[in-house]
């Protein structure tokens, strides 16, 4: 995790397998912009996306 400022906050959107980079980051954004919506007070959003993966682990 980065070192944040006053103001920046970070969140991470997790999605399936199937979602899209780009289906990830128009999310990311809409959630950007809800919280500067509701929280005026943040100067600057941190995003990260990541898709839960399914992993064969040999037994």
């Amino acid at each position: 995790m980065p070192q944040l400022q006053e103001g920046t906050i970070q969140f991470r959107v997790t999605g399936i397998p199937s979602t899209s980079l780009d289906e990830s980051i128009r999310i990311s954004n809409e959630v950007s912009a809800e919280l500067h919506k509701q929280f005026p007070q943040i100067r600057s959003v941190l995003a990260t996306s990541d898709a839960l993966r399914a992993v064969k682990r040999p037994m």
